[in-house]
């Protein structure tokens, strides 16, 4: 399961940076310092994690970031759109597809905000055949999070939406590496 979620556990903030209780159909398996991790029954995962925003970190720099990093690892970003959290944040999210290690398609899902305090990450994977029907509880995560750490008056939680260019598939490896998920994707950015 861990392979599935690129984005490492370093630099963990405290998860009451959000709430947010199991999506019908999901049962935590796991709560840490840094965020939660979901199950489906038909085992999709998804992840919740927080990490520690930096100064000049907006929705803008950290989605283009993030579609960057994971296009360059072999993931295809099909769409980006904007999202709320229940409590007003505006966040983004982004659907990617990929090839795992045994070459079978997959889906991606991240809905990311960006506070002065924090990144709180939402990511949905599974294998492609249940993107669409897991892909569709989507809007309503989005609207039962609560994303905490935006400052009274700031106005960073409501910046601007990431501009993004799409990029040819990087075709530049065939090592299993460069197709699949991995812990360094977006952590390095830090």
């Amino acid at each position: 399961m861990s392979r599935l979620f690129p984005l490492a556990l370093l630099g963990l903030a405290a998860c009451n940076a959000y709430r947010l209780e199991p999506p019908t159909g999901f049962a935590e398996v796991h709560r840490h310092d840094g965020g939660t991790r979901m199950k489906a029954g038909d085992n999709v995962g998804l992840n919740v994690t927080v990490f520690n925003n930096v100064r000049g970190g907006t929705l803008a720099f950290w989605g283009a970031d993030l579609v960057r990093k994971l296009e360059l690892r072999g993931y295809t970003l099909e769409q980006h759109t904007p999202i709320r959290a229940k409590n007003g944040p505006h966040g983004t999210r982004f659907d990617f597809a990929y090839t795992s290690r045994d070459d079978e398609p997959k889906f991606y899902s991240v809905l990311l905000f960006v506070t002065d305090e924090h990144r709180v990450v939402v990511e949905l994977a599974g294998d492609q055949a249940l993107a669409d029907r897991h892909r569709a509880q989507l809007p309503a995560i989005a609207g039962e999070i609560v994303v905490r750490g935006c400052r009274a008056g700031g106005d960073l939680c409501e910046g601007p939406q990431p501009t993004l260019t799409p990029q040819p598939a990087y075709r530049g490896t065939s090592s299993i590496e460069s197709r699949s998920p991995s812990s360094s994707t977006v952590a390095s950015s830090r």
